[in-house]
Protein backbone atom coordinates (compact mmCIF):
# COMPACT_ATOMS: atom_id res chain seq x y z
CA UNK A 1 0.00 0.00 0.00
CA UNK A 2 1.46 3.36 -0.98
CA UNK A 3 2.22 6.01 1.60
CA UNK A 4 0.42 8.66 -0.39
CA UNK A 5 -2.92 6.83 -0.10
CA UNK A 6 -3.07 7.70 3.60
CA UNK A 7 -4.00 10.90 5.34
CA UNK A 8 -0.96 12.15 7.25
CA UNK A 9 -1.31 13.95 10.54
CA UNK A 10 1.35 14.73 13.13
CA UNK A 11 0.81 13.39 16.58
CA UNK A 12 1.16 16.77 18.32
CA UNK A 13 -0.36 20.04 17.22
CA UNK A 14 2.15 22.62 16.07
CA UNK A 15 1.93 26.05 14.53
CA UNK A 16 5.27 25.76 12.74
CA UNK A 17 6.87 23.22 10.47
CA UNK A 18 8.85 20.48 12.27
CA UNK A 19 12.57 20.60 11.47
CA UNK A 20 12.57 17.27 9.59
CA UNK A 21 9.98 18.63 7.14
CA UNK A 22 12.36 21.47 6.28
CA UNK A 23 15.78 19.84 6.24
CA UNK A 24 15.07 16.36 4.88
CA UNK A 25 13.78 17.60 1.49
CA UNK A 26 16.69 20.06 1.26
CA UNK A 27 19.12 17.24 2.04
CA UNK A 28 17.62 15.01 -0.65
CA UNK A 29 17.68 17.85 -3.19
CA UNK A 30 21.32 18.60 -2.36
CA UNK A 31 22.22 14.92 -2.75
CA UNK A 32 20.46 14.82 -6.11
CA UNK A 33 22.48 17.84 -7.25
CA UNK A 34 25.71 16.20 -6.06
CA UNK A 35 24.96 13.15 -8.20
CA UNK A 36 24.05 15.32 -11.16
CA UNK A 37 27.23 17.35 -10.76
CA UNK A 38 29.31 14.17 -10.83
CA UNK A 39 27.56 13.03 -14.00
CA UNK A 40 28.37 16.42 -15.57
CA UNK A 41 32.00 16.00 -14.52
CA UNK A 42 32.20 12.55 -16.11
CA UNK A 43 30.81 13.99 -19.33
CA UNK A 44 33.17 17.00 -19.07
CA UNK A 45 30.24 19.35 -19.57
CA UNK A 46 30.50 23.16 -19.28
CA UNK A 47 28.60 22.95 -15.98
CA UNK A 48 31.38 20.96 -14.33
CA UNK A 49 34.09 23.17 -15.84
CA UNK A 50 32.49 26.15 -14.11
CA UNK A 51 33.63 24.66 -10.78
CA UNK A 52 37.38 24.98 -10.25
CA UNK A 53 37.77 21.69 -8.38
CA UNK A 54 34.79 19.41 -9.00
CA UNK A 55 36.17 16.62 -6.79
CA UNK A 56 36.61 19.02 -3.85
CA UNK A 57 33.09 20.39 -4.40
CA UNK A 58 31.71 16.85 -4.58
CA UNK A 59 33.27 15.86 -1.24
CA UNK A 60 32.26 19.10 0.44
CA UNK A 61 28.64 18.94 -0.64
CA UNK A 62 28.27 15.29 0.32
CA UNK A 63 29.81 15.56 3.78
CA UNK A 64 29.12 19.15 4.77
CA UNK A 65 26.01 19.84 2.71
CA UNK A 66 23.89 16.71 2.53
CA UNK A 67 25.06 15.07 5.76
CA UNK A 68 24.72 18.28 7.79
CA UNK A 69 21.19 18.85 6.48
CA UNK A 70 20.23 15.30 7.53
CA UNK A 71 21.78 15.86 10.97
CA UNK A 72 19.90 19.15 11.31
CA UNK A 73 16.56 17.53 10.48
CA UNK A 74 17.21 14.56 12.75
CA UNK A 75 18.71 16.32 15.78
CA UNK A 76 16.46 19.40 15.80
CA UNK A 77 13.46 17.05 15.71
CA UNK A 78 14.81 14.54 18.24
CA UNK A 79 16.50 16.84 20.78
CA UNK A 80 13.27 18.18 22.35
CA UNK A 81 12.03 14.61 22.81
CA UNK A 82 15.38 13.43 24.20
CA UNK A 83 15.81 16.31 26.65
CA UNK A 84 12.24 17.44 27.34
CA UNK A 85 13.24 21.01 26.45
CA UNK A 86 11.90 23.12 23.61
CA UNK A 87 14.32 24.40 21.00
CA UNK A 88 15.52 27.99 21.50
CA UNK A 89 13.39 30.43 19.56
CA UNK A 90 14.92 30.99 16.16
CA UNK A 91 17.14 27.89 16.26
CA UNK A 92 15.65 26.29 13.16
CA UNK A 93 15.63 29.47 11.00
CA UNK A 94 19.21 30.24 12.06
CA UNK A 95 20.53 26.81 11.08
CA UNK A 96 18.47 26.91 7.89
CA UNK A 97 19.85 30.31 6.82
CA UNK A 98 23.38 29.19 7.70
CA UNK A 99 22.96 26.02 5.64
CA UNK A 100 21.67 27.91 2.59
CA UNK A 101 24.44 30.52 2.87
CA UNK A 102 27.06 27.77 3.26
CA UNK A 103 26.16 26.42 -0.18
CA UNK A 104 27.79 29.54 -1.63
CA UNK A 105 30.99 29.28 0.42
CA UNK A 106 34.10 29.04 -1.78
CA UNK A 107 35.75 25.68 -2.31
CA UNK A 108 39.14 25.26 -0.61
CA UNK A 109 41.96 26.33 -0.57
CA UNK A 110 40.19 29.62 0.18
CA UNK A 111 40.45 30.86 3.80
CA UNK A 112 36.64 31.31 3.71
CA UNK A 113 35.99 27.67 2.80
CA UNK A 114 35.36 26.61 6.46
CA UNK A 115 32.23 28.79 6.38
CA UNK A 116 30.61 25.72 4.84
CA UNK A 117 30.62 24.29 8.37
CA UNK A 118 28.63 27.18 9.91
CA UNK A 119 25.36 25.17 10.15
CA UNK A 120 27.21 22.25 11.75
CA UNK A 121 28.74 24.61 14.31
CA UNK A 122 25.26 25.87 15.13
CA UNK A 123 24.04 22.30 15.59
CA UNK A 124 26.92 21.56 17.97
CA UNK A 125 26.04 24.54 20.14
CA UNK A 126 22.33 23.70 20.19
CA UNK A 127 22.94 20.02 20.99
CA UNK A 128 25.48 20.81 23.71
CA UNK A 129 23.15 23.41 25.27
CA UNK A 130 20.20 21.03 25.34
CA UNK A 131 22.17 18.12 26.73
CA UNK A 132 23.80 20.29 29.40
CA UNK A 133 20.52 21.88 30.51
CA UNK A 134 18.77 18.51 30.71
CA UNK A 135 21.82 16.77 32.22
CA UNK A 136 21.18 14.14 29.54
CA UNK A 137 24.68 12.66 29.62
CA UNK A 138 23.57 9.58 27.68
CA UNK A 139 23.49 11.73 24.55
CA UNK A 140 26.70 13.61 25.29
CA UNK A 141 28.61 11.34 22.91
CA UNK A 142 26.34 12.50 20.09
CA UNK A 143 27.33 16.13 20.68
CA UNK A 144 31.02 15.20 21.06
CA UNK A 145 31.09 13.25 17.80
CA UNK A 146 29.27 16.08 16.02
CA UNK A 147 31.84 18.54 17.41
CA UNK A 148 34.70 16.32 16.22
CA UNK A 149 33.10 16.07 12.78
CA UNK A 150 32.76 19.86 12.61
CA UNK A 151 36.29 20.65 13.80
CA UNK A 152 37.86 18.09 11.47
CA UNK A 153 35.69 19.32 8.61
CA UNK A 154 36.81 22.91 9.21
CA UNK A 155 40.45 21.82 9.15
CA UNK A 156 39.91 19.81 5.96
CA UNK A 157 38.45 22.84 4.21
CA UNK A 158 40.93 25.39 5.52
CA UNK A 159 43.64 26.80 3.29
CA UNK A 160 45.93 26.96 6.32
CA UNK A 161 46.02 23.19 6.90
CA UNK A 162 47.14 21.91 3.50
CA UNK A 163 49.48 19.16 4.80
CA UNK A 164 46.75 17.85 7.11
CA UNK A 165 43.78 18.19 4.78
CA UNK A 166 43.39 14.52 3.85
CA UNK A 167 43.96 13.40 7.43
CA UNK A 168 41.35 15.87 8.70
CA UNK A 169 38.89 14.60 6.09
CA UNK A 170 39.45 11.04 7.32
CA UNK A 171 38.84 12.19 10.90
CA UNK A 172 35.55 13.78 9.83
CA UNK A 173 34.51 10.55 8.08
CA UNK A 174 35.49 8.52 11.16
CA UNK A 175 33.38 10.78 13.37
CA UNK A 176 30.39 10.32 11.07
CA UNK A 177 30.85 6.53 10.96
CA UNK A 178 30.92 6.58 14.77
CA UNK A 179 27.77 8.70 14.86
CA UNK A 180 25.99 6.20 12.59
CA UNK A 181 27.02 3.40 14.94
CA UNK A 182 25.63 5.32 17.93
CA UNK A 183 22.34 6.26 16.23
CA UNK A 184 21.97 2.80 14.69
CA UNK A 185 22.44 1.27 18.11
CA UNK A 186 19.39 3.18 19.32
CA UNK A 187 17.13 3.13 16.28
CA UNK A 188 17.46 -0.45 15.00
CA UNK A 189 16.83 -2.39 18.23
CA UNK A 190 14.05 0.00 19.25
CA UNK A 191 12.22 -0.32 15.93
CA UNK A 192 12.70 -4.09 15.88
CA UNK A 193 11.21 -4.39 19.37
CA UNK A 194 8.33 -2.10 18.40
CA UNK A 195 7.55 -4.17 15.32
CA UNK A 196 7.42 -7.30 17.48
CA UNK A 197 5.12 -5.53 19.91
CA UNK A 198 2.74 -4.47 17.14
CA UNK A 199 2.64 -8.08 15.95
CA UNK A 200 1.70 -9.35 19.39
CA UNK A 201 5.14 -10.83 20.05
CA UNK A 202 6.74 -10.07 23.43
CA UNK A 203 9.49 -7.50 22.89
CA UNK A 204 12.37 -9.51 24.30
CA UNK A 205 15.69 -7.84 23.61
CA UNK A 206 18.55 -9.99 22.37
CA UNK A 207 21.24 -7.36 22.78
CA UNK A 208 24.22 -8.81 24.60
CA UNK A 209 25.36 -6.24 27.14
CA UNK A 210 29.00 -7.31 26.86
CA UNK A 211 28.95 -6.96 23.07
CA UNK A 212 28.26 -3.21 23.06
CA UNK A 213 31.43 -2.05 24.88
CA UNK A 214 33.58 -4.66 23.13
CA UNK A 215 32.34 -3.61 19.69
CA UNK A 216 32.85 0.05 20.62
CA UNK A 217 36.47 -0.58 21.65
CA UNK A 218 37.14 -2.58 18.47
CA UNK A 219 35.60 0.17 16.32
CA UNK A 220 37.66 2.85 18.09
CA UNK A 221 40.86 0.83 17.64
CA UNK A 222 40.08 0.00 14.01
CA UNK A 223 39.35 3.63 13.13
CA UNK A 224 42.45 4.77 15.00
CA UNK A 225 44.73 2.42 13.08
CA UNK A 226 43.01 3.39 9.81
CA UNK A 227 43.79 7.04 10.55
CA UNK A 228 47.43 6.64 11.54
CA UNK A 229 48.68 3.36 10.01
CA UNK A 230 46.16 2.29 7.36
CA UNK A 231 48.34 -0.51 5.99
CA UNK A 232 49.83 -3.59 7.59
CA UNK A 233 48.72 -6.74 9.41
CA UNK A 234 47.90 -5.05 12.77
CA UNK A 235 45.56 -2.60 11.03
CA UNK A 236 43.94 -5.40 9.05
CA UNK A 237 43.30 -7.44 12.20
CA UNK A 238 41.76 -4.54 14.08
CA UNK A 239 39.66 -3.43 11.12
CA UNK A 240 38.37 -6.98 10.69
CA UNK A 241 37.62 -7.09 14.40
CA UNK A 242 35.74 -3.79 14.16
CA UNK A 243 33.68 -5.11 11.25
CA UNK A 244 32.94 -8.35 13.10
CA UNK A 245 31.87 -6.37 16.16
CA UNK A 246 29.39 -4.31 14.15
CA UNK A 247 28.07 -7.41 12.39
CA UNK A 248 27.61 -9.01 15.82
CA UNK A 249 25.64 -6.00 17.03
CA UNK A 250 23.32 -6.32 14.03
CA UNK A 251 22.81 -10.01 14.71
CA UNK A 252 21.97 -9.31 18.36
CA UNK A 253 19.29 -6.77 17.36
CA UNK A 254 17.72 -8.76 14.54
CA UNK A 255 14.59 -10.85 14.97
CA UNK A 256 13.27 -13.25 12.35
CA UNK A 257 9.97 -11.41 12.20
CA UNK A 258 11.77 -8.33 10.84
CA UNK A 259 11.69 -10.00 7.42
CA UNK A 260 8.00 -9.04 7.31
CA UNK A 261 8.87 -5.33 7.39
CA UNK A 262 10.55 -3.91 4.24
CA UNK A 263 11.38 -0.70 6.10
CA UNK A 264 13.27 -2.62 8.80
CA UNK A 265 15.12 -4.70 6.22
CA UNK A 266 16.14 -1.47 4.46
CA UNK A 267 17.57 -0.15 7.73
CA UNK A 268 19.54 -3.32 8.41
CA UNK A 269 20.82 -3.47 4.83
CA UNK A 270 21.99 0.15 5.03
CA UNK A 271 23.68 -0.39 8.40
CA UNK A 272 25.52 -3.38 6.94
CA UNK A 273 27.59 -0.84 4.98
CA UNK A 274 29.51 -0.13 8.18
CA UNK A 275 30.94 -3.65 8.74
CA UNK A 276 31.42 -4.12 4.98
CA UNK A 277 33.42 -0.89 4.86
CA UNK A 278 35.61 -2.10 7.72
CA UNK A 279 36.17 -5.36 5.84
CA UNK A 280 37.21 -3.66 2.60
CA UNK A 281 39.62 -1.38 4.46
CA UNK A 282 41.08 -4.47 6.15
CA UNK A 283 41.59 -5.99 2.70
CA UNK A 284 43.40 -2.83 1.62
CA UNK A 285 45.60 -2.99 4.73
CA UNK A 286 46.69 -6.52 3.76
CA UNK A 287 47.02 -5.94 0.00
CA UNK A 288 47.27 -2.21 -0.77
CA UNK A 289 48.00 -2.73 -4.46
CA UNK A 290 45.15 -5.19 -5.03
CA UNK A 291 42.42 -3.48 -2.98
CA UNK A 292 42.21 0.33 -3.20
CA UNK A 293 41.36 2.21 -0.04
CA UNK A 294 38.63 4.09 -1.89
CA UNK A 295 36.49 0.91 -2.00
CA UNK A 296 35.86 0.80 1.74
CA UNK A 297 35.67 4.57 1.95
CA UNK A 298 32.88 4.76 -0.65
CA UNK A 299 30.93 1.95 1.01
CA UNK A 300 30.85 4.15 4.10
CA UNK A 301 30.12 7.46 2.40
CA UNK A 302 27.64 6.25 -0.25
CA UNK A 303 26.12 3.18 1.37
CA UNK A 304 26.48 4.19 5.01
CA UNK A 305 25.98 7.95 4.97
CA UNK A 306 23.57 7.90 2.02
CA UNK A 307 21.68 4.64 2.51
CA UNK A 308 21.48 4.79 6.30
CA UNK A 309 20.36 8.41 6.31
CA UNK A 310 17.68 7.66 3.70
CA UNK A 311 16.36 4.77 5.79
CA UNK A 312 16.38 6.80 9.01
CA UNK A 313 14.73 9.79 7.34
CA UNK A 314 11.96 7.52 6.04
CA UNK A 315 11.57 5.95 9.48
CA UNK A 316 11.35 9.32 11.25
CA UNK A 317 8.76 10.68 8.80
CA UNK A 318 6.65 7.51 9.15
CA UNK A 319 6.88 7.58 12.93
CA UNK A 320 5.86 11.23 13.13
CA UNK A 321 2.88 10.39 10.93
CA UNK A 322 1.88 7.43 13.15
CA UNK A 323 2.60 5.02 10.29
CA UNK A 324 5.93 3.62 11.42
CA UNK A 325 5.93 0.38 9.39
CA UNK A 326 3.63 1.23 6.49
CA UNK A 327 5.26 -0.30 3.38
CA UNK A 328 6.34 1.98 0.55
CA UNK A 329 7.96 0.38 -2.48
CA UNK A 330 9.31 3.74 -3.57
CA UNK A 331 10.99 4.40 -0.20
CA UNK A 332 12.60 0.97 0.02
CA UNK A 333 13.66 1.15 -3.63
CA UNK A 334 15.33 4.49 -2.91
CA UNK A 335 17.50 2.86 -0.24
CA UNK A 336 18.24 -0.06 -2.60
CA UNK A 337 19.34 2.37 -5.32
CA UNK A 338 21.66 4.10 -2.89
CA UNK A 339 23.22 0.79 -1.86
CA UNK A 340 23.48 -0.11 -5.56
CA UNK A 341 25.32 3.17 -6.12
CA UNK A 342 27.81 2.11 -3.44
CA UNK A 343 28.29 -1.30 -5.07
CA UNK A 344 28.87 0.31 -8.47
CA UNK A 345 31.38 2.75 -6.99
CA UNK A 346 33.28 -0.12 -5.36
CA UNK A 347 33.27 -1.96 -8.70
CA UNK A 348 34.78 1.13 -10.31
CA UNK A 349 37.61 1.07 -7.77
CA UNK A 350 38.52 -2.48 -8.80
CA UNK A 351 37.89 -2.09 -12.54
CA UNK A 352 40.45 -1.24 -15.21
CA UNK A 353 37.66 0.64 -17.08
CA UNK A 354 35.78 2.41 -14.29
CA UNK A 355 33.78 4.91 -16.37
CA UNK A 356 30.65 2.82 -16.80
CA UNK A 357 30.54 1.97 -13.11
CA UNK A 358 30.98 5.63 -12.17
CA UNK A 359 28.07 6.57 -14.43
CA UNK A 360 25.89 3.84 -12.93
CA UNK A 361 26.82 4.90 -9.41
CA UNK A 362 26.03 8.57 -9.97
CA UNK A 363 22.77 7.80 -11.76
CA UNK A 364 21.61 5.32 -9.11
CA UNK A 365 22.45 7.80 -6.35
CA UNK A 366 20.49 10.64 -7.99
CA UNK A 367 17.58 8.34 -8.83
CA UNK A 368 17.39 7.13 -5.23
CA UNK A 369 17.06 10.61 -3.82
CA UNK A 370 14.61 11.70 -6.50
CA UNK A 371 12.49 8.67 -5.62
CA UNK A 372 12.70 9.51 -1.92
CA UNK A 373 11.39 13.02 -2.60
CA UNK A 374 8.55 11.53 -4.64
CA UNK A 375 7.66 8.87 -2.06
CA UNK A 376 7.45 11.28 0.88
CA UNK A 377 6.15 14.39 -0.84
CA UNK A 378 2.68 14.09 0.77
CA UNK A 379 3.67 13.72 4.45
CA UNK A 380 6.45 16.30 4.20
CA UNK A 381 4.24 18.89 2.51
CA UNK A 382 1.43 18.32 4.99
CA UNK A 383 3.83 18.54 7.94
CA UNK A 384 5.44 21.71 6.61
CA UNK A 385 2.47 23.70 5.34
CA UNK A 386 -0.71 22.43 6.93
CA UNK A 387 -1.69 22.83 10.53
CA UNK A 388 -2.39 19.33 11.87
CA UNK A 389 -5.83 18.39 13.01
CA UNK A 390 -6.77 17.55 16.52
CA UNK A 391 -4.15 15.42 18.28
CA UNK A 392 -5.00 11.77 18.63
CA UNK A 393 -3.76 8.86 20.62
CA UNK A 394 -1.43 6.43 18.94
CA UNK A 395 -3.35 3.63 17.34
CA UNK A 396 -1.10 0.58 16.82
CA UNK A 397 -3.27 -0.65 13.96
CA UNK A 398 -2.41 2.47 11.92
CA UNK A 399 1.34 2.03 12.41
CA UNK A 400 1.61 -1.14 10.36
CA UNK A 401 0.07 -2.15 7.07
CA UNK A 402 0.65 -5.47 5.39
Amino acid sequence: MSLRTHSFHLMKPSTSAPPFAIFFPLAALDAFIVGGGWICALRESPVSRAIADIAAWHRRELLFGYVVAVLAGFLLTALPRWTGLALPKGAVPTVLCAWIAARFAPTYPSPLAPLALAPAMGLVLIAAFHIWRARDWRNAKTALLLALFTLAGSASLSGFALPWREFAMKVAISAMVSLIMVVGGRVLPALTARFDELGGVPAVTRRRRALEPVSAVLAFAGLGFWLFTPEGAPSAILLLGAGAGQAGRMASWFRRRAFASPSLIALYAAYASIPVGFGLLALHALAPNAAPASAGLHVWTIGGFGGMSLAIKASMIRKRCDLAFTPSRAAETAVALCLGAAAARVSAAFSAEPSIFLYVSAMAWSAGFALFLFAFRAPVVEAAFRRPREARRRNPRTEIRR
